[in-house]
């Protein structure tokens, strides 16, 4: 069974994609929305980690984590602060406390560096509770432990670090965006042919812009790796400032002077440690700034996205509902031209009827004018024998 892992917040979304990426990493997650009942499940379950949100509902983040490392039954528990930026004053006066949590997270969190930070304090202190034969055993302090690898040599730190390998491509999606309903409103009756090609030219243009902007999901598919990647290195780069900052305060701790002490590290090495530091941090303030470069970036290419796919998504509904009444008005012109030809035969009936009854009405005008002949013949006739 994998690490048990209790998180407190009330963002649903945030809670489902961190039990999402927790539970790739082996982690059993529990969830609860509000800080009273959290608090409780926290001191009585026993849990690996909590992470809990600084605005909780009834007992608040800060007062969670001090109850927890003042109980006896959680006080070695992990705590996540994830604290958002009306939260944010409190959290500089909450890490000078002797109950202070492990990790702050600023909201919103960066879903690599909590896996990050849970592999460091979490799996690191698993895989290291059996330490092997041999090995020293850790010395108490008052500082929370940092788990962090043993310094290297100067000279290995020089070496470049190799980059971690780069996450699991996710499929393109746009933050923010429900998808769009597929039931369509009703076919509103066509008026003329003009509208339909002006939609499928509009049709096409965004979807030609699609394809536009379909380079700009790649660049922030990458972004997303790069930022991964950033996160992975400023959480190693942290540990080693971490680890740094421990052997300068080291050093600096006045030792008894009964007898010249002999220095575990040499001057050199000493001023090396701390132009590693100095470089680390530089580094770490780098990072930050890239990441929100990257991030404002990215924001903007999704937008960019959001506002392609709603036209087209508006201008393909427009489009079927005009082919349904494209069709409509194609089925009523085939019926006007089917009546068209039937009243077409029907007229060339008439006039091969009008033309029998003309060739009838010459044969009726022929044969009277050869009666009146034959009457005028016989009238003729008749007034010769009357003289």
């Amino acid at each position: 069974m994998g690490p048990r892992v209790l998180l407190l917040d009330d963002d649903a979304q945030f809670v489902e994609e961190a039990q999402a990426s927790l539970r790739g990493l082996g982690c059993e997650v529990s969830s609860l929305p509000g800080g009273d009942a959290g608090l409780a499940r926290a001191v009585t379950d026993p849990f690996d980690l909590v992470i809990a949100s600084a605005e909780l509902r009834g007992v608040n983040g800060f007062r969670l984590c001090n109850r927890m490392k003042k109980d006896p039954r959680a006080k070695s528990v992990p705590v996540f602060l994830l604290a958002g930026p009306s939260s944010a004053s409190g959290v500089e006066q909450h890490r000078e406390l002797p109950t202070r949590a492990d990790v702050y997270l600023q909201k919103p969190v960066v879903l690599a560096e909590l896996v990050a930070q849970v592999r460091t304090h979490v799996l690191s202190r698993g895989a290291s509770a059996d330490p092997p034969a041999g090995a020293a055993a850790p010395q108490p302090s008052g500082r929370a432990a940092v788990v962090a690898p043993a310094p290297a040599p100067v000279a290995a730190r020089s070496q470049p670090r190799p980059l971690p390998p780069p996450p699991r491509a996710r499929m393109a999606t746009v933050v923010g965006v429900a998808p769009a309903s597929r039931t369509l409103p009703p076919r509103a009756p066509v008026k003329d042919d003009g509208t339909v090609q002006r939609l499928a030219r509009d049709l096409s243009e965004a979807r030609r812009e699609a394809d536009e902007v379909a380079p700009l999901r790649a660049h922030a598919d990458e972004l997303e790796q790069r930022i991964a990647r950033l996160t992975e290195e400023l959480s190693e780069a942290r540990a080693t400032a971490a680890v740094a900052r421990a052997e300068a305060e080291q050093l600096r701790r006045p030792r008894p002077s009964a007898a010249p002490p002999s220095p575990s590290i040499p001057p050199s090495e000493s001023a090396a440690l701390r132009e590693a530091l100095a470089t680390r941090d530089y580094e770490i303030l780098a990072l930050r700034t890239e990441i929100e470069a990257e991030r404002q970036g990215r924001a903007e290419a999704r937008e960019r996205a959001r506002v392609v796919e709603e036209g087209q998504v508006s201008l393909e509904r427009r489009l079927l509902d005009l082919e349904g009444a494209q069709s409509e008005a194609e089925k009523r012109l085939a019926l006007a031209r089917a009546e068209r030809e039937a009243i077409l035969r029907r007229a060339e009936e008439a006039g091969r009827r009008l033309e029998r009854q003309k060739a009838e009405g010459e044969q009726a005008r022929q044969q009277l004018e050869a009666e009146r002949a034959a009457h005028a013949a016989s009238r003729a006739e008749r007034d010769e024998l009357r003289a």
